[in-house]
């Protein structure tokens, strides 16, 4: 399904865009920050998702 960084990455956002931007909701705070930190380090999010990926294919 998410085969992609960028693909998890768009997917996370579109679920933090679903929400209204309320810094008093718990689930839209989680969204946003997880949205910003990945974005922030997306090579090394990469990374990690590459590595994800050899493991769920060798599972």
């Amino acid at each position: 399904m998410l085969d992609t960084p960028e693909e998890f990455l768009s997917k996370l956002n579109q679920m933090r865009k679903d929400l209204d931007d309320d810094p008093d909701d718990p689930e839209w705070v989680v969204l946003h920050h997880a949205f910003c930190f990945i974005s922030y380090k997306f090579g090394e999010f990469g990374e990690y998702w590459r590595e994800v990926k050899e493991q769920e294919g060798n599972g």
